[in-house]
């Protein structure tokens, strides 16, 4: 089965997800969202929310709490900034979605951080 997928294609669908994700994201001027490939472990596209929490009154794990205990409940990449500094980030991983779910993520996205 792996040796008949096609990694171009699939490279293409990664990219488009980040895209949609970043851009859902991004929709709140005080997020920026880039897309990046971890250089270990899981080399596939995936996107880095950062805000200042004096731009946006939200910790990362406030975040990963909204999203978590909203409908649908999403969950993302393990690990955050720690919610005393100044600076947040959060990660969202694309590769293992299903067809439909980077829309679902990138419009919750856009909800939860409209604060």
């Amino acid at each position: 089965m792996y040796l008949k997928r096609d990694a171009g294609a699939e490279w293409k669908e990664w990219e488009r997800r980040a895209q949609l994700i970043s851009k859902g994201a991004s929709a709140n001027r005080a997020v920026q969202a880039e897309i990046y490939v971890p250089e270990i472990a899981n080399h596939v596209p995936h996107v880095r929310l950062k805000w200042n929490k004096s731009d946006l009154n939200l910790t990362a794990d406030e975040l990963k709490k909204r999203l978590r205990d909203g409908e649908p409940s999403i969950e993302i990449v393990p690990g955050s900034s720690p919610a005393k500094e100044e600076k947040q980030s959060v990660s969202v991983g694309v590769w293992q979605m299903q067809p439909g779910e980077a829309e679902i993520v990138a419009r919750r996205l856009k909800e939860c951080l409209a604060v």
